[in-house]
């Protein structure tokens, strides 16, 4: 079965997290979607975005891909890892395929995770939960770069 890891990169309100559960529905392997989004919610449930817990919520989101990589990696089923934030930057996606890479070369009884780095731009008229100001939309917008003239 196929080991898959899906990156998806976009601004906020592109359809990322749409995508990714679309990649994980129906998958008859294990399917996995690790945002640091996951880490901005309440006790209530509700997702409060917090600018000030960036770094951590990124840094939990790291140790859940890395952790399911380690743990499904001999998985005869199948999986599928998706990893759900912006990664506007090669500089903020490079850590996960330098990971993917890393676990793939260790010693296993299966076929190592075939990567695959996803640009999603549909934006939804510009809805999003996040609620960016434009401002903000703008800026990102202008330092996303093409992997392919990274």
């Amino acid at each position: 079965m196929n080991k898959d890891i899906f990156i998806l990169r976009g601004l906020p309100g592109s359809g990322k997290s749409t995508l990714a559960r679309a990649l994980s529905y129906n998958f008859l392997g294990e399917a996995y979607i690790c945002s640091a989004d996951h880490y901005m919610v309440d006790a209530e449930g509700q997702y409060v975005f917090d600018p000030s817990r960036l770094k951590e919520c990124h840094s939990k989101c790291k140790e859940e891909f890395e952790s399911i990589l380690l743990s499904t990696r001999d998985n005869p089923m199948g999986v599928r890892v998706i990893v759900d934030n912006t990664n506007m930057a090669e500089e903020e996606y490079h850590w996960y395929l330098r990971t993917a890479e890393e676990i793939n070369e260790e010693p296993s009884h299966s076929p190592g995770f075939k990567v695959h780095l996803l640009t999603v731009g549909n934006h939804h008229g510009g809805v999003s939960i996040h609620d960016v100001p434009p401002a903000s939309m703008a800026r990102m917008e202008a330092r996303f770069e093409n992997p392919l003239n990274a």
